[in-house]
């Protein structure tokens, strides 16, 4: 009989339309999975059929599972032992009887959810694996016989669902980042808008009042609006030369002068010149000073931002840890205040993020802060109270040799 006649081989034809119907007719790849391997499972007389979604990068995988009705519940955390062979491997695992496989990890596993046979089958597309489908039963099986040939049968369409979920998935993240931008730069020329009228209505005030002559000013009053025109005005500088960084920051046009230092000697400097206030105290502790290969003067800026932060919005003393080792540099800077409220959490490095009610804060330092950091080929986080261990922010930068170190991106 030819493989055109063969009765099993025309169903799996007909499952292979069926997926590409659905594949077409939904956005839903889930749903278009799970009627996917109820299907197989079905068309193979096993007792198990699943399939594995490629691991993140955290190392877990989604997976979908049919069964029979009399079997028990897989109950393990994807991927399974044999999977993750062959996401390796890249290749098929065939077991017709678990007795006389040599693999004592796929043996135990196996054993352990009821099963004697399986078989896993690669779901490549253009070279890359995206998943894993097969089958498992309770009793000796000749894979070859129906389960592999529906399989390679399928295997097109599989692929073909997987990678077009895939780029849906990117479209919609893209989407949904363009939005994001849209928002933070309305939110932007908004926070501008309001950070420059601020001090641009306090100089045009003294300013005016300097000019009246129907007035007369003693040389105090004169000495006050002076002061306020030289305060307002630097916090103008200031203001235009965290918004300069930020943007170089952002486009990557930050050019870093990685030098060898000793932690203990940048946490130091960072200390220098900043109020604690009465009753607070600092105290450092380095557990490990080996060296780090930083730009110095950014660095000691983003040490200096954390600190001060404390400083200003926190409670009690500040506990600043640090360590130097041959895996890098990680420092904390905690404060005995109750932390960051959840509902700032996700927005507190974004630009003019006030969560204080401090008039001197232009709300960018975490955002350039971050950015030094990630320019470092490092990362600055927060962490909130967790038990006996405070809240903090903690900077981690690879050790030298391993960073970024040509510029910020």
């Amino acid at each position: 009989m030819s493989r055109r006649q063969d009765p099993a081989a025309r169903e799996d034809l007909e499952l292979a339309l069926r997926i590409t119907e659905r594949i077409r007719s939904t956005l839903d790849l889930e749903e278009v999975l799970q009627q996917t391997v109820t299907e197989l499972g079905g068309a193979s007389g096993a007792s198990r059929c699943l399939l594995q979604l490629q691991p993140d990068s955290g190392g877990t995988s989604l997976m979908i599972e049919w069964d029979r009705g009399d079997t028990r519940p897989l109950g393990y955390r994807p991927p399974t032992p044999i999977a993750r062979r062959v996401f390796e491997r890249g290749e098929p695992i065939v077991i017709d009887d678990v007795g006389a496989h040599g693999d004592g990890e796929v043996r135990a596993y196996l054993e352990s959810v009821g099963s004697v046979a399986a078989v896993n089958y690669p779901i490549a597309w253009r070279g890359s694996v995206l998943a894993v489908l097969g089958f498992q039963d309770d009793r000796p099986r000749d894979w070859s016989e129906r389960a592999i040939p529906l399989l390679e049968r399928v295997e097109g369409q599989v692929a073909a669902a997987l990678d077009q979920a895939r780029g849906w998935e990117e479209q919609r993240r893209a989407v949904k980042e363009m939005e994001r931008l849209g928002r933070l730069r309305e939110e932007l020329i908004a926070n501008v808008s309001h950070e420059l009228r601020t001090p641009l209505a306090a100089i045009l005030g003294a300013v005016e009042t300097l000019r009246r002559d129907d007035v007369p000013l003693d040389g105090e009053i004169a000495a006050q609006l002076l002061a306020s025109l030289t305060e307002q005005s630097k916090r103008l500088q200031v203001l235009a030369d965290d918004l300069l960084q930020l943007a170089r920051l952002q486009a990557g046009e930050v050019r870093l002068r990685a030098e060898p230092s000793r932690l203990t000697e940048l946490l130091r400097r960072a200390r220098e010149g900043i109020e604690i206030g009465a009753g607070r105290a600092v105290h450092m502790r380095v557990s490990e000073d080996g060296p780090v290969e930083v730009d110095r003067a950014r660095i000691v800026q983003v040490f200096s931002n954390l600190i001060e932060n404390a400083a200003r919005h926190g409670d009690g003393d500040i506990t600043i840890d640090g360590s130097a080792g041959p895996e890098g540099a990680v420092v904390a800077v905690s404060d005995e205040g109750s932390g960051v409220a959840t509902e700032h959490l996700e927005s507190m490095f974004e630009p003019f993020a006030h969560h204080g009610d401090r008039p001197d804060s232009s709300g960018l330092g975490l955002s350039i802060a971050r950015g030094i950091v990630e320019a470092h080929g490092g990362t600055l986080l927060y962490e909130q109270p967790d038990g006996d261990r405070r809240h903090r922010f903690v900077v981690r930068l690879p050790q030298p040799g391993r960073g970024g170190g040509g510029g910020a991106g």
